[in-house]
Order: structure tokens, then C-alpha cells, then sequence
């Protein structure tokens, strides 16, 4: 189930009593496999902390930073190792927490599904002239001709 702007969840389909505000953003960090050294285990708390993150919510702001990054609601994104905030809290009838990070727009390094549409041509970045008069690259969407007709 992707999460939508007004009903935020996390994979497991808890509601989160949480939405970000401004430039915030809601990520559920993605989990690191189990990680093997000729047969041994390794331990979690020495494995590399995942800088892979799924986007769940974003705040008004954060949300035409994203658009303008060419990211949304959903996609797996690259976060820096110690951004954010950890929010906690455990569903009603359920024992176990649920975990998301709070992180700001600019914790974002880029998206694994932006580099997918870039590769596959989906995505272009162009020069766009903004109102007030500056160029700046953005992403744009290849529109089929036919769609547009």
C-alpha cells in the first residue's frame, strides 16, 4: 500500500500519529540483510547502519522540494547516516513499536528509482527559466505524444 499526503503509514499498515510540518520529511529506514563473513554472522549492532530510506510523508514545503528532485511518496531514497530524529510508538492492540525517522529536505542525497527513470529515459534534466528570470536544471517527465493529444 503507497502512502497518500492526508493518511500516512508505514509498510506494516500501522497509521503513524505522526505528520511532518515545513521542510520535513518521513522516512522509514530499510533494513540491512543479514550480513556473512565465510560462515559467521554478523552481529546487527556492527553492521553498517542503512542509508536507505523509504519516504512516507512530507511536510507542505518539503513536498515541492521533493517534486523538484523528482521524488515522491513511496520511493526509496539515500539519507545521510546521522540525519534526523527517531520517532517510536506502538499501535493500539499490538506489542511490538513501529520506527520512522524525521529528517529535513536536504538529508536527501537522491532517489533509486529517479536514477531507474533517468537510465530508461522516462526522465530528462533541462534548463528551465524561472519568474524570476533565473535558469535552473529541473527533471521533466517524457510525455507521450499521443497522451498529450
Amino acid at each position: 500500500m503507497k502512502p497518500t499526503l492526508n493518511n500516512p503509514v508505514v509498510r506494516s499498515g500501522a497509521r503513524c500519529p505522526f505528520f511532518p510540518t515545513g521542510d520535513r520529511v518521513l522516512v522509514e529506514k530499510l533494513g540491512a540483510a543479514e550480513e556473512m563473513v565465510s560462515s559467521i554472522v554478523i552481529p546487527e549492532k556492527e553492521q553498517a547502519v542503512s542509508l536507505y530510506a523509504m519516504v512516507v510523508a512530507a511536510g507542505p514545503l518539503a513536498m515541492d522540494h521533493l517534486r523538484d528532485m523528482g521524488i515522491g511518496i513511496g520511493d526509496t531514497v539515500c539519507i545521510g547516516k546521522y540525519s534526523g530524529v527517531v520517532w517510536e510508538w506502538r499501535p493500539e492492540g499490538t506489542l511490538k513499536f513501529e520506527r520512522v525517522d524525521v529528517i529535513n529536505v536536504k538529508d536527501i542525497y537522491g532517489g533509486v528509482e529517479l536514477a531507474d527513470k533517468i537510465a530508461s529515459g522516462e526522465v530528462y534534466i533541462d534548463l528551465y527559466k524561472e519568474a524570476d528570470g533565473v535558469e535552473r536544471h529541473r527533471f521533466f517527465q517524457l510525455v507521450d505524444e499521443k497522451e498529450a493529444a
